[in-house]
C-alpha cells in the first residue's frame, strides 16, 4: 500500500510534492505532470488544505487546453477533481460549471472513459445534494444506470468508488436491497484492499447508514455512523470536517428519538468543526445551524432557534442569493419558531417572504409554499383577519391540488 492508501497524509504529501518535481521536468504537456498534480491535490484535499489544492489544480488548465483541446484526458481529470475542491469551499456555482465541462468533454470522446464519467456525474449529484436540488440530484444519478452493462459487470465489482456510485444511484431509485449488497460489497474490496482505517472506509459505512435510515432501521444506522466516526478520529484527527457527516447523522437519529441534549452536543460539535474551516461558511454549517434550531424549538428554547434559523438564513443568502429556495425553507422554520412563541406579528413577514420566494421557485418547491401559506393563514386567524385567511387557504388549496398532480405523475 502508498503512505495515501495507509493513511499516513503527511508522508504522501511528500512524497508526491518530490514527484511533482521530478514532473515538472517532463514538461507541462507530459500526462505524468497531471497525474503528479492530482494525487497532490487529492491528497491536500484530504488534509483539508482546500485553498493550495484548488491552486495547484488550475495551474495545467490554460497550457493543455490550448496545446491539446478539449478531448485532452487529462484536463478532465484535472476538472473533475477540482469541481469537488470548490464545493468543498463553498463555490457551488463555480463547482456546477466545472463538473459540467468536465461531463460536455467526456461526452466529446469517441471511446467513452466510463470510470471518469461515473466520478463526474457523482460529484455532480453530490453537489446538487448538498445544495438541496434533490430532482436533479436524482436525475443525474439515474444516468449512471444508462452506462454499458459490460462496464458494469467487468469493473465495477473490483472498485470501492464505482461501487459506491452505483449504490447511490440504486438507493435514489429506491432500490435499497441493491444499494445496500453494493455498499456491503465495496466495505469488502476496502476492507481487502486496505483495511478499514481509510476516508473512503468510513464514507462508505455513511453511505450505508443513511441507506439505513431511510430503511427504518435507525440502531444499524446509528451503529455505522458510529463506526465511521472512529475511523475518522483515529485517521484524521478529532476535529476534521470529515466528522461533520456522522455527527450531523447521529444528532438526526438522536433527535428522532427525544434525545435532545445529545443531539444538541453533536450539532454544536458539528458546527465548531465547521466555523473553523477557511474560507467561506458552507451549506454543511447552514443545515448544522437549522438542525440545531430544531432541538431548540423541540426543547422550547425559542430564542436559541430563531437565532439558529437566522444564521442559516444568512449563509443562505450570502452563498446562493436572497431568492434561493433553501431561504424559503429556512424561513418556513423561523416562522414555526415565531408561531410557537405566539409572536404572530413577528412570524407576518417571513412567510410573506417565504411564500414570495418559493410561489417563484420551481414546481418542486410546493410543499415548502404550501406549509408557508399554512403558516400565513395561522398567523391572519390569531391576529383576526379571518377574511383575509380565507383567501390564503384557498390558495394553499389550490397548491395541495397541483401538488397531488405532481405526485400522480
Amino acid at each position: 500500500m502508498t503512505a495515501f492508501e495507509r493513511g499516513h497524509y503527511e508522508e504522501a504529501e511528500n512524497i508526491f510534492r518530490d514527484t511533482l518535481r521530478q514532473a515538472t521536468g517532463y514538461g507541462r504537456l507530459d500526462p505524468r505532470f497531471v497525474s503528479s498534480i492530482v494525487n497532490l491535490a487529492e491528497t491536500l484535499q484530504t488534509m483539508n488544505k482546500y485553498s493550495e489544492a484548488e491552486q495547484l489544480l488550475r495551474q495545467p488548465l490554460a497550457t493543455r487546453d490550448i496545446a491539446i483541446g478539449p478531448i485532452d484526458p487529462g484536463v478532465t481529470v484535472v476538472l473533475i477533481k477540482l469541481g469537488v475542491i470548490c464545493e468543498k469551499q463553498g463555490k457551488y456555482s463555480e463547482a456546477e460549471t466545472i463538473e459540467k465541462q468536465a461531463l460536455e468533454r467526456l461526452r466529446q470522446i469517441d471511446e467513452p472513459n466510463y470510470h471518469n464519467m461515473v466520478m463526474a456525474l457523482t460529484n455532480l449529484a453530490t453537489l446538487y445534494r448538498v445544495e438541496g436540488r434533490y430532482p436533479e440530484a436524482k436525475s443525474i444519478l439515474h444516468q449512471l444506470l444508462s452506462i454499458p452493462e459490460s462496464f458494469r459487470e467487468n469493473e465495477v465489482p473490483h472498485s470501492p468508488l464505482l461501487l459506491n456510485s452505483f449504490a447511490l444511484a440504486y438507493s435514489s431509485e429506491g432500490d435499497y436491497k441493491k444499494a445496500a449488497n453494493l455498499y456491503e460489497h465495496a466495505l469488502m474490496v476496502l476492507k481487502k484492499m486496505y483495511g478499514e482505517d481509510t476516508p473512503l472506509f468510513s464514507n462508505v459505512l455513511n453511505n450505508l447508514g443513511t441507506l439505513q435510515i431511510e430503511r427504518g432501521n435507525y440502531d444499524q444506522a446509528e451503529h455505522l455512523f458510529r463506526r465511521s466516526l472512529a475511523i475518522v478520529v483515529k485517521i484524521l484527527g478529532p476535529e476534521d470536517r470529515e466528522m461533520v457527516l456522522d455527527l450531523s447523522q447521529l444528532g438526526a437519529i438522536r433527535y428522532s428519538k427525544h434525545d435532545y441534549p445529545e443531539a444538541e452536543r453533536l450539532y454544536a460539535h458539528a458546527m465548531t468543526i465547521l466555523k473553523r474551516q477557511a474560507g467561506l461558511p458552507s451549506l454543511d454549517l447552514a443545515r448544522a445551524s437549522e438542525n440545531a434550531g430544531m432541538v431548540y424549538l423541540a426543547e422550547r428554547k425559542y430564542d436559541e432557534a430563531k437565532s439558529s434559523f437566522n444564521q442559516a438564513i444568512s449563509i443562505k443568502e450570502m452563498l446562493m442569493g436572497p431568492e434561493y429556495p433553501g431561504v424559503g425553507m429556512s424561513l418556513n422554520k423561523l416562522t414555526t419558531a415565531e408561531l410557537a412563541d405566539h409572536h404572530y406579528i413577528d412570524a407576518e413577514p417571513h412567510c410573506q417572504r417565504a411564500i414570495a420566494i418559493l410561489e417563484a421557485a420551481s414546481p418542486r418547491e410546493y410543499e415548502g409554499l404550501i406549509e408557508a401559506l399554512s403558516n400565513y393563514a395561522w398567523v391572519l386567524t390569531k391576529t383576526n383577519r379571518q377574511g383575509q385567511a380565507d383567501l390564503i387557504q384557498t390558495r394553499e388549496m389550490v397548491y395541495r391540488a397541483k401538488l397531488k398532480e405532481l405526485d400522480g405523475k
